[in-house]
């Protein structure tokens, strides 16, 4: 099981292994719901959720000599901050599994000996451990499609009709996962049904470009062939929360086959798997 850090630009600290290891200490895996409660009634949860959140672990430097040490301690510093330089969460994953934070806080000890421990604390703005389940699709493979399409008792602006591709996916966790669609051009009014749910947005990709629909940042963008990023919020189908999870479980994707994407679900549990 591969123990990392990964800040925002993509630098990677190994923290299972020389000259870093990150010391068994399970407060990273402590966790606390909180709650609200009914105005009228205050015996009754109105709803459960998790606030910012700051944990506690070690690292030792091993090896080497007390120079050797300090330019470990010198790239460590860089790299965690960074991130709170750019106010952008990096990731510490253990195993699959990753939990966003900052990291806050590194007190030293040990200094001239031959392994140095440093005191870390990490940030949580939304303590979750999320695993990324990732899915591809490619485009069109069948030029025609089934002219019938799907009924629904109201009408859509767009056309059901012919939807050429299916496929299952799946969400191993317990709860709705987050997701992100990545939709590739060219295509006109792309639209994924997954299970009884609807995503579509109402605009022209050319060749090259592609739309993001991020259901963590609760954005929809357009990212045209010069880089240049185009919001599309306003251009979603309101009938649907285009946000909505996707649900635990196997659920059947289906598309017209006219165009390919990627999906990445955000699998979430309040702790890492411990088997």
């Amino acid at each position: 099981m591969r123990i990392y850090y990964l800040n925002s630009i993509g630098k990677r600290i190994d923290l299972d292994r020389y000259p870093c290891k990150m010391l068994a200490d399970m407060e990273l895996f402590n966790y606390e719901w909180d709650y609200s409660t009914q105005n009228i009634n205050q015996n009754k949860v109105r709803k459960f959720y998790k606030k910012l959140s700051e944990k506690e672990f070690q690292i030792a430097i091993v090896g080497g000599n007390s120079k050797d040490h300090a330019a470990v301690k010198e790239e460590l510093l860089k790299t965690f901050d960074y991130d709170v330089a750019s106010q952008t969460a990096g990731r510490l994953y253990i195993g699959e599994y990753f939990i966003e934070c900052f990291i806050i806080k590194s007190q030293k000890s040990d200094w001239n000996r031959k392994v140095s421990h440093l005191e870390c604390s990490i940030l949580c703005e939304n303590p979750v451990w999320r695993k990324e389940e990732k899915y591809s699709f490619g485009g069109a493979t069948n030029p025609v499609y089934n002219a019938d399409g799907l009924e629904y008792p109201y009408d859509f602006k767009y056309d059901f009709a012919g939807l050429g591709e299916s496929c299952f996916i799946s969400n191993e966790g317990y709860t709705g996962a987050d997701f992100e669609f990545v939709i590739y051009g060219a295509c006109e009014n792309p639209v994924i049904s997954i299970g009884f749910q609807t995503y579509a947005v109402y605009t022209t990709l050319e060749t090259g470009e592609y739309i993001i629909i991020n259901s963590v940042m609760k954005k929809i963008y357009k990212v045209k062939n010069n880089g240049e990023r185009v919001n599309l919020f306003h251009l979603r189908d309101k009938t649907f929360d285009i946000f909505k999870k996707i649900p635990p479980g196997i659920s059947t994707a289906a598309w017209s086959g006219a165009f390919g994407f990627d999906l990445t679900l955000y699998i979430e549990r309040s702790e890492p798997p411990w088997i």
